[in-house]
């Protein structure tokens, strides 16, 4: 399930190459729901569209033979922060999240009700339409911050890769299980050409 950016439509990912490309390589059926008013409510805990992705796939298992141990969490921009929301709320319907450029503000502030997750973030550093959140000095790596605690991962990542255009950090063996990565590249708010392919890659090898 993939959620689309703020004043756009389920349409738009449906005809985005940068997706659809890799969904269909790894066999993947792509959902991607409208958003009342091309938005999302997402910023509070209460927010409006968490019940409706949950009634979303509730109704999806009705209709496909869905294998619930491998349905994931995406989106862009403000649909990237959307997925934040709804896995934070409600994360052990998922298998894992792949959020692209957009995040929740304040993470310092937020407890995730549903507890653990595996997750990966990519992000441009140069993004000035939804910036990475950097902390007080400045580091990008505070951008992943809440699902490094949620997670119960290590201050500090355990490996950082280069991969393409993008820089890895990965946190492994933390006490819950679940894996955090955030890759960062040097561009703006997008959605970087053949990330979606590393990053179901990544998930079929797991």
């Amino acid at each position: 399930m993939h959620f689309h950016g703020w004043g756009r439509t389920g349409r738009n990912v449906l005809n985005n190459p940068r997706i659809t490309e890799a969904t269909d390589k790894h066999g993947f059926l792509l959902v991607a729901p409208d958003g009342l008013g091309k938005s999302w409510d997402f910023w509070d805990k209460t927010s409006r569209d968490t019940p409706f992705a949950q009634a979303i796939l509730k109704n999806l298992k009705t209709k496909w033979p869905i294998d619930e141990n491998k349905v994931y969490l995406s989106g862009f921009s403000y649909g990237s922060a959307m997925a934040w929301r709804l896995v934070c709320e409600s994360g052990q319907e998922f298998a894992g999240l792949l959020a692209i450029a957009g995040t929740l503000r304040q993470q310092e502030d937020i407890e995730c009700q549903a507890g653990p997750i595996n997750i990966t973030h990519v992000h441009g550093l140069k993004d000035n339409v939804m910036p990475l959140p950097r902390g007080n000095n400045n580091n990008p790596l505070k951008g992943i911050e809440l699902w490094r605690r949620t997670n119960q991962c290590r201050v500090e990542p355990n490996t950082v890769e280069k991969i393409n255009i993008f820089t890895c950090h990965h946190w492994t063996g933390c006490n819950s299980g679940k894996d955090t990565s955030i890759c960062l590249h040097n561009y703006g708010h997008m959605i970087p050409k053949g990330w979606m392919d590393i990053a179901l890659t990544k998930i079929k090898e797991m």
